[in-house]
């Protein structure tokens, strides 16, 4: 990833991106190459297991507390978002499987 490259993408100047890549890189997340930009850093199959596991949890617990919190207006665009995306997975299973803007 370069930061020209990732300014020009986004419309952002390079001070903050640069600044967010920084900090992906004393998470671990991301590595950073001399001259030549940053990479994704690796993980491992047991890193992914880890992050997998944080994630369901945390997730749990956030659909939980949506639930027990959530108002009517709240339920009634998750039923909404519901019905969207089963009219997406519906058009995916007609033909191949073609990425577009739809």
């Amino acid at each position: 990833m370069r930061v020209e490259e990732l300014s020009r993408q986004y419309g952002q100047s390079s001070s903050p991106l640069r600044e967010a890549l920084n900090r992906l890189v004393h998470q671990g997340l991301v590595r950073s190459i001399d001259n030549r930009g940053f990479r994704v850093a690796p993980i491992s199959i047991q890193g992914i297991a880890d992050l997998t596991r944080v994630r369901l949890l945390i997730e749990t617990e956030t659909l939980r507390d949506a639930l027990q919190n959530g108002s009517e207006d709240w339920e009634g665009d998750v039923v909404a978002s519901f019905h969207g995306l089963s009219s997406v997975e519906k058009k995916l299973t007609e033909g191949p499987l073609v990425l577009d803007d739809k």
